[in-house]
């Protein structure tokens, strides 16, 4: 259902949004314009369904009040479209939502093409199953920043299933994942032009720019809006860009930020998930963690639906979610001003988090793989490997190290950063190419002399016409005359 927009205020809008829930089963809202730049009062939601009336704007935002963001630096305002998709007032998002923040006809149209590309066009290759994740410097002192790094790699090797690859770009001179300051900025969106299926970037941002690191020649940003014009992401394979950090969502700005500029830009990311105000450590954790959940766990079938779950998971007391929420729960008091306001905190971020790009965007869900090994196999021994397969075509058969074991690793002395960061992450330790079929194919799979320890065996399969992957795990034990 398309419906016009008349010049009304933020009230107005809402206001018919919930009467055509009424009056339709609805399950999307797409708002296909930029935020008010011409806006001279704010419209605040107070959560019961009731706007302050503003003076006429062309789909503006609204403004959720916050308590627990300003203690952290943050503005007592939130600029927000989730009372858009909030139908009993209850401060939940009730429908899936997603702003096109296109300033103009040409504009909204080009995107609307690169959506119809990646959908009618997908990419079956092995960049399907790759995730880039950039990390900026915490910044909130060693302790913290140790707890969070750590944290933020488990985060990574418990969400993310054993069969997608996975890559660090992390900004501290001291981590095996750096590749050097002068290259960092190059490396970072070299990453988000590669393709695959997210770039995720965790740290501090600004509306037109994510956080600076030192470089000989002065600091230099990780990302600005203006790389925009130098992003090329294959249209097939446009990774969802997700900034897990401050402002980068600020679309209400009078310039374009950094997630509209990017989700916009010919070669940029499909859609992008960002923040339109200062974001607490406790909370983006939070939204992380759920965001990543959807995407492997319950796997919806749109963007829109897997944002609108994340968002509703952060406000949700169901015990199997709280149970998934311990850990983070547990670090709080380090990550947050208090632990009495965790559940405030949740509620701040499910607002302060926005879709920018098309929620109806249909994700790619690729067929899972089977795989059947040994329980352990000796360290220079051959492990046989037997691959079921939904799919005929060409599998990439590995042994890989856990994340979070690979982050152990010492990394290779007096190497120049850029081949210390390849080697860091590059955690295949065996590699097979073969030919499958439809069912069992055989595949032999050599365990490396100095291997050891629970590793990962994943596949990857490349059909004409689809993908598939699918991964377990075995032990390596050492070898019988290392012994």
């Amino acid at each position: 259902m398309l419906v016009d927009t008349p010049l009304i205020d933020a009230d107005g809008q809402a206001a018919r949004i919930r009467q055509l829930a009424r009056e339709h089963p609805l399950k999307f809202v797409i708002i296909m314009a930029d935020g008010a730049h011409d806006r001279v009062a704010a419209p605040v939601w107070r959560g019961s369904g009731a706007l302050r009336p503003a003076q006429q704007a062309v789909i503006p935002t609204c403004y959720v009040p916050a308590e627990v963001i300003p203690q952290f630096g943050g503005e007592t305002l939130i600029a927000s479209d989730s009372p858009y998709a909030d139908l009993d007032g209850d401060g939940a998002v009730d429908l899936a939502l997603g702003r096109i923040p296109a300033d103009n006809g040409p504009e909204l149209a080009a995107y609307l093409r690169r959506v119809m590309a990646y959908e009618n066009a997908p990419d079956h290759s092995v960049r399907r199953r790759s995730l880039h994740f950039v990390a900026g410097l915490g910044g909130f002192g060693p302790i913290a920043d140790t707890v969070i790094q750590q944290v933020a790699t488990k985060f990574i090797d418990d969400g993310v299933p054993g069969a997608y690859d996975v890559t660090l770009t992390h900004a501290s001179p001291s981590s095996r994942y750096f590749p050097g300051a002068e290259a960092f900025h190059d490396v970072a969106l070299r990453r988000l032009s590669g393709g695959g299926l997210a770039w995720i970037y965790m740290g501090h941002g600004h509306p037109t720019q994510l956080d600076s690191i030192s470089t000989p020649h002065g600091p230099r940003p990780i990302a600005t809006a203006q790389d925009a014009a130098v992003l090329a992401c294959p249209a097939e394979s446009a990774p969802l860009g997700v900034f897990l950090a401050c402002y980068a969502g600020a679309f209400d700005q009078p310039d374009d930020c950094l997630a509209e500029r990017f989700v916009l830009a010919p070669g940029g990311p499909i859609a992008a998930v960002a923040a339109t105000r200062v974001a607490m450590p406790y909370g983006i954790a939070a939204f992380g963690d759920g965001l990543l959940k959807e995407m492997f766990n319950r796997q919806p079938e749109t963007l829109g639906e897997m944002t609108w779950r994340a968002r509703r998971r952060l406000m949700s007391d169901d015990p199997q979610t709280v149970a998934g929420r311990r850990t983070l729960d547990a670090l709080a008091g380090m990550l947050s001003p208090s632990k009495k306001t965790l559940a405030e905190e949740r509620a701040e971020h499910a607002a302060l988090f926005q879709l920018f790009g098309d929620p109806l965007i249909r994700l790619p869900r690729p067929p899972s793989v089977g795989l059947r090994t040994a329980e352990s196999v000796r360290a220079g021994a051959s492990l046989a490997v037997r691959v079921t397969s939904p799919i005929a075509g060409d599998a990439i058969v590995e042994l890989a190290l856990p994340r979070t074991l690979a982050a152990m690793q010492p990394p290779i002395k007096d190497a120049p950063p850029g081949r210390r960061y390849a080697a860091a992450n590059e955690i295949a330790v065996a590699r097979q190419f073969a030919k499958v079929a439809v069912g069992d194919t055989l595949v032999r799979l050599p365990a490396p002399k100095d291997a050891s320890g629970e590793m990962i065996v994943r596949a990857f399969i490349q059909g004409p016409n689809g993908h598939a992957l699918g991964s377990t795990r075995v032990t390596v034990k050492e070898s019988a005359k290392a012994r």
